[in-house]
């Protein structure tokens, strides 16, 4: 397959997967889009960001003293969050987006090396938390804690044993 439609797929799943997450927002969240250029806490931000980054630097410690790859894959997504805190609190929209990016490709690269099925936990996570309604009494309405009655927990324990399936 050439490169052109491997990145035109990969691109149309990714925007498959953005909707997805939108129609939850609309539906369920009910929050409005914020511009990065609207945040406020720098300081509650910044905060987040070195003790995330400081926990990471642990983590890379412990990758270095043992070979295991848990601790390289924990760093590089703790180091790639506190960029994006740190992208929120300087408000620039193009900090963010490169965050966002890396932070993404770090978490699939996870997927890859742990070989878990992340696009059909995905899915399935998608599924359960369009089961789920907003509560109420949240002050602000970003949160949804609120399972209800037809809340439908995801049932990841049935994606992993169908991705372990070996096809005759």
């Amino acid at each position: 397959m050439e490169y052109d439609m491997i990145e035109r797929l990969a691109k149309d799943g990714i925007m498959q997967a953005i909707c997805m997450v939108n129609r939850f927002h609309e539906e369920v969240v009910g929050c409005k889009n914020q511009r990065v250029t609207e945040m406020q806490n720098v300081e509650g931000l910044m905060s987040h960001a070195m003790v995330i980054k400081a926990e990471a630097e642990k983590m890379l410690i412990q990758y270095k003293a043992t070979g295991e790859s848990a601790y390289l894959r924990g760093h590089l997504i703790g180091e790639e969050l506190s960029e994006l805190l740190e992208a929120f609190a300087s408000g620039d929209e193009t900090r963010v987006l490169d965050a966002l990016g890396d932070l993404l490709y770090v978490i699939l690269g996870t997927a890859v090396s742990t070989e878990l099925p992340l696009a059909a936990a995905f899915i399935e996570i998608h599924k359960s938390n369009m089961t789920k309604r907003r509560q109420a009494s949240d002050p602000d309405g970003a949160r949804v804690r609120v399972k209800g009655e037809g809340y439908q927990p995801p049932d990841l324990e049935r994606v992993l044993d169908e991705s372990r399936i070996i096809p005759f």
